[in-house]
């Protein structure tokens, strides 16, 4: 019903009401139209709907999917994120077979060849259509304290503001929490705008998080986000535009439903302190995964600091002690963000 009630609305703004009937499959039992549009509306983050798989107890996908398919009298469009459907979907299931034949039998067009530039073009406004929070009263006071509850609206409001740069700490990285934020991300990259994530490496992620990490941190830097992999990294920040920070105990890009809290400061002075003892723009920061190898064992380096200066040593440690001496000269090691273009 919510992607009904949106296109609804960005149909009436665009003066195409009279021309659409826009509803759920169900309303559409009994009629039929020269052309039908279906919208599956099954995207990364959630698994496919038992509306829409068959192959689930008591769904009633066959029903649903005869409506969808057996109205058009001319045209029949499939709109759907078909790798993330046919990755989900039992192969023998009626809408995979479907999808299959439309692969086979259709033009095919990429969503990304129009979409980008739409929500480029309406950020602001179809952001909070797309992800409608409780309006804000009144200005946040600095130093305010947040629990999981009241959190994402305040959050919502202020990276739609974001003009310059928006950097996240965050341990852990989930499917959920990436389908949640990847509209907001894309429109902001759409607009040219610096994104910067700082997360664990892979083999630090844990239990299914560590197989949803690599799936994440690869759609993050295909969307042209940097991605700095830091090793045992605990801090939960963000910050917009170098003068709101949120710092807690609250995974941004992997949270689900435990109690946490976040507090909002506002100030250059209060967050030029957050970046600099977090070393946010210091390129080889103590903790970043370099791209050298370690030459014993292969394993990745990782920055380190001591009282004698940074060095390099094996991600291993304790179980491969090699490292080595970056001296004055710390400028030709590279952080570990995106693999070269």
């Amino acid at each position: 019903m919510a992607q009904a009630r949106l296109i609804n609305k960005i149909a009436k703004d665009w003066k195409l009401s009279e021309n659409l009937r826009v509803s759920t499959v169900h309303r559409f039992q009994g009629g039929e139209e020269q052309t039908i549009i279906f919208d599956s509306v099954e995207g990364a983050g959630n698994k496919v709907a038992p509306m829409l798989d068959d192959s689930k107890p008591d769904s009633d996908a066959k029903l649903v999917l005869n409506v969808a398919f057996t109205r058009a009298q001319k045209q029949l469009y499939l709109v759907a994120h078909t790798k993330h459907l046919l990755n989900d979907l039992n192969p023998g299931s009626a809408l995979a077979r479907i999808i299959h034949h439309f692969q086979q039998k259709a033009e095919i067009l990429r969503g990304e060849d129009f979409v980008d530039n739409y929500y480029a073009a309406d950020y602001e406004k179809w952001a909070r259509s797309l992800f409608p929070t409780p309006s804000v009263t009144q200005e946040p006071i600095s130093g305010k304290l947040f629990t999981e509850r009241n959190f994402w609206d305040q959050f919502f409001q202020d990276i739609k503001t974001v003009n310059k740069r928006l950097i996240i700490l965050s341990p852990f990285v989930s499917i959920r929490r990436w389908g949640m934020l990847m509209d907001y991300f894309q429109a902001m990259r759409g607009r040219s705008k610096e994104i910067r994530i700082y997360t664990r490496p892979l083999n630090q992620q844990v239990g299914e998080l560590a197989s949803q990490g690599e799936v994440v941190i690869a759609k993050f830097r295909e969307m042209g986000v940097s991605v700095i992999e830091r090793s045992n990294m605990h801090q939960k920040v963000a910050i917009i535009d170098d003068s709101i920070a949120w710092e807690g105990s609250l995974n941004i890009l992997s949270h689900r439903d435990t109690g946490e809290q976040m507090r909002r400061f506002e100030g250059s002075s209060a967050i030029e302190d957050i970046i600099r003892n977090l070393e946010l723009d210091t390129e080889n920061a103590a903790g970043n995964i370099s791209d050298q190898k370690c030459p014993k064992c292969g394993s990745p380096m990782v920055f380190r600091k001591s009282r004698y200066g940074r060095f390099l040593g094996c991600s291993r440690y304790p179980n491969c002690k090699e490292k080595i001496s970056l001296g004055k000269n710390v400028g030709w090691v590279k952080t570990k963000r995106n693999p070269p273009l």
